[in-house]
């Protein structure tokens, strides 16, 4: 990431793998400082549980800050995209 601060994050829908969030731009910062806090929030706001249950003992934690220059919303947001989504799920069933 030093040499290349250039990133991209696709997140996808996992019942329908078209519809996607992307996300691409620059690595800002990488750090340890505040990485188990924020796991902990993460674990907290989506699990339910004041600390995250999974840690590797010896392995670190990195945040990974990012300045987005460019950002794609998910399928979902457009009317256009939600019927192409309709239309190919009757087409499977």
């Amino acid at each position: 990431m030093s040499r290349n601060p250039k990133i991209a994050l696709d997140v996808c829908d996992p019942t329908s793998p078209f519809n996607m969030a992307v996300i691409r731009g620059r690595v800002r910062e990488v750090t340890f400082d505040g990485a188990e806090e924020h796991i902990d929030k993460m674990a907290k706001k989506y699990l339910r549980q004041d600390r995250y249950q999974m840690r590797v003992p010896g392995k670190r934690r990195v945040l990974i800050k990012i300045e987005a220059t460019h950002a794609l919303a998910p399928f979902e947001d457009s009317a256009r995209w939600k019927s192409w989504d309709a239309q190919r799920k009757k087409q499977r069933e």
